[in-house]
């Protein structure tokens, strides 16, 4: 926790529901200290704290290596295509990896980096947009070749290619001075926050769909490949590595998806709005519904890094009609998991048949009692407020029982649907 490279803060907060057991202190629902019952401001700008951290870490290596690493020079380059995607439209259409992009419909591209990419970028997310065929010109072993794509159906976004604008490993670098730096790391992050984005949202959409995009994205195995080929051919782009590592974490936590601290900023927003606290049972699905979707995400990652990396020949036809179906399987999976937990609550906010509520009343008179102080901490002697709010706290510290509601996901499914699988008992 003590590396800028991600992490977990668990903030005190009123135990209640399934997060009551026995090992865990109970604190008083009205205290103000606690974290939701700050202002909603407060509690925004500690939500976001995440986000912002990696984008500040990511214009610290952007600054980094301005400053000591230097910057290359670009001279009179050709995009390169370093990546075609297996079956997409630019395979069908012969493109290859190491090809140099010359024209896109007719259009000549820059002969400067600042140039190249975005007009680049524009030509072929114009054609894509308005379903129109997209004839390229590449350069190839010295010759001059025109490849033609046909127009892309309206659910395809993407050709399915990754273009660079490279460098020679010889090519010198230029160190700039701090206050040249500061502007080229600023540029850096905006130009980074704005391609991670245009690309990282259809690809999270289509990993649950099991689309082509989805191959895009890369896990734990597909990162450290990709760090280990930059620190052989390149070591100086270390750092700008990861500096756009930083920047995709971020920008994935800032997505208004359950269980990011996006969703969490949209929950504070909507509870400001209304001016009230969202309901906890609500709250509890919408967590539930999280974890499934975070654990599919990851699955899915995770299965296409094993597949990239596999020194097999994962190319056969019933190998890539078993990459379509992992998704629309995993989701069906996870969908029915997420049901079960639903109709499980559900049921024992309904008067559950084993009748274990957690009131206050059991709770304080349970045997598991702890002794309180002789007087309370001087920081509470003068506020009547926080003195008996630090009062009932340490009178319920101990006492919570452990109930069905602290049991966890898997345990709540086999309580629900034990007494169905033997309805003679």
């Amino acid at each position: 926790r003590a590396l800028p490279i991600g992490g977990y803060v668990s903030f005190p907060r009123a135990a209640s529901g399934d997060e009551r057991d026995e090992q865990q202190i109970c604190y008083d629902p009205a205290d103000p200290d606690l974290l939701e019952n700050r202002p909603f401001r407060e509690k925004a700008l500690v939500v976001s704290a995440g986000v912002l951290a990696n984008l500040v870490l990511s214009w610290t290596l952007f600054f980094g290596s301005a400053s000591f690493v230097g910057i290359p020079r670009f001279q009179a380059e050709q995009l390169a295509i370093t990546r075609v995607l297996h079956n997409s439209a630019a395979e069908a259409a012969g493109i290859r990896p190491g090809d140099k992009l010359l024209q896109i419909n007719g259009e000549l591209l820059g002969r400067s980096e600042a140039a190249q990419l975005p007009r680049a970028l524009e030509a072929i997310k114009s054609a894509v947009s308005a379903q129109q065929a997209i004839r390229a010109t590449v350069e190839r072993e010295g010759g001059e070749l025109l490849l033609s794509m046909p127009a892309l159906p309206p659910t395809s976004t993407s050709i399915g290619i990754e273009i660079t604008a490279q460098s020679s490993p010889a090519a010198e670098r230029e160190k700039l001075p701090p206050i040249h730096a500061a502007g080229a790391a600023t540029n850096a992050l905006c130009r980074s926050v704005r391609g991670v984005a245009t690309t990282l949202v259809p690809a999270l959409a289509s990993v649950v769909g099991g689309g082509k995009q989805a191959a895009e994205l890369q896990g734990p195995l597909g990162i450290a490949s990709a760090a280990g080929s930059i620190a052989q051919s390149e070591p100086s782009r270390l750092f700008d590595f990861a500096a756009l590592l930083s920047v995709n974490l971020a920008v994935f936590n800032a997505l208004p998806v359950p269980g990011l601290d996006g969703f969490q900023l949209l929950l504070i927003a909507i509870e400001a709005a209304r001016g009230r606290k969202l309901p906890d049972t609500l709250v509890g699905l919408i967590n539930s519904a999280a974890v499934l979707l975070l654990l599919g995400v990851f699955g899915s990652v995770l299965f296409n890094d094993v597949v990239a990396v596999s020194p097999l020949q994962l190319n056969s036809p019933a190998a890539q009609a078993a990459k379509r179906l992992v998704g629309p399987w995993l989701a069906s999976l996870l969908l029915g998991v997420l049901l079960s937990d639903v109709l499980y609550q559900l049921r024992n906010q309904g008067g559950a048949d084993e009748g274990i509520v957690p009131t206050t009343a059991t709770r304080r008179s349970s045997k598991a009692t702890t002794p309180l102080p002789a007087k309370l901490p001087q920081k509470f002697a003068g506020n009547p407020r926080r003195r008996e709010a630090a009062t009932r706290r340490k009178r319920e510290r101990g006492a919570v029982e452990r109930s069905e509601a602290a049991l966890s996901l898997p345990q709540r499914l086999a309580r629900f649907w034990g007494p169905l699988a033997r309805p003679d008992e």
